[in-house]
């Protein structure tokens, strides 16, 4: 059984140097004690072992060693494997993880370096509510259409007497009217239909505001 998030052999490890080579010895487990996935290729040398460790201690919410990582100068912003460790935190729903790295300074707009996604469309792929609405409640940039999935009815009726389009669509094709009732927002619904959305809007790829709740069984929402 790999022993995952040991504080005390991590120190062991780093005070040593951990300079050894990723496919051998101590500087592989160090990445071992913080996450259990020891196929992926390792960054290289001292400066890459701690920031590898950093982004999977991180991840898995090990917030005391991955706070010590920072100490021995783990860089928070280094994208290890695709993304961040706040892309990663955000995809797998690890809120306290998310709410750690962003109080040691994380990039909240760094970009995926494959797919040039920021963590909120992390979190919005893979529909992780939780960590998205907080992210955009630190202020993470939102399209109108996405902020009806997560964000809250007040900065939703703020957006509109601004003077958005009720019915813009996001990258994906999709509505705010879309997004609120795939969430079940039936507050975001009823004030997205007072405020003129078209049932019946679409790119013509993505199913309409009324396909999308018909097809979900939701029907409800829209009567």
């Amino acid at each position: 059984m790999r022993r995952l998030g040991r504080i005390d052999r991590v120190r062991e490890i780093v005070g040593a140097g951990a300079r050894v080579a990723p496919s051998a010895g101590d500087g592989r487990e160090v990445w071992h004690l913080t996450y259990d996935f020891p196929e992926r290729p390792l960054l290289t040398g001292h400066q890459g072992l701690i920031d590898d460790a950093f982004c999977c201690a991180a991840r898995n919410e090990q917030l005391e060693v991955a706070a010590y990582l920072l100490e021995q100068g783990a860089w928070v912003n280094r994208v290890t494997y695709v993304g961040t460790a706040l892309h990663w935190a955000a995809f797998l729903g690890r809120l306290k993880a998310v709410r750690f790295l962003l109080e040691h300074g994380i990039d909240l707009e760094a970009q995926d370096d494959e797919f040039h996604g920021t963590p909120l469309a992390w979190s919005h792929i893979f529909r992780i509510c939780e960590t998205a609405s907080f992210l955009i409640e630190q202020g993470a940039e939102c399209s109108p259409p996405l902020l009806c999935a997560y964000g809250t009815v007040a900065r939703i009726q703020k957006q509109l007497a601004d003077g958005t389009d009720v019915d813009e669509i996001d990258f994906q094709g999709d509505t705010g009217l879309i997004h609120a009732i795939r969430e079940k927002r039936e507050d975001v619904v009823e004030l997205l239909l007072r405020s003129g959305a078209d049932l019946d809007r679409t790119d013509g790829n993505r199913p309409s505001p009324r396909e999308e709740a018909s097809r979900a069984d939701l029907s409800s929402l829209i009567d």
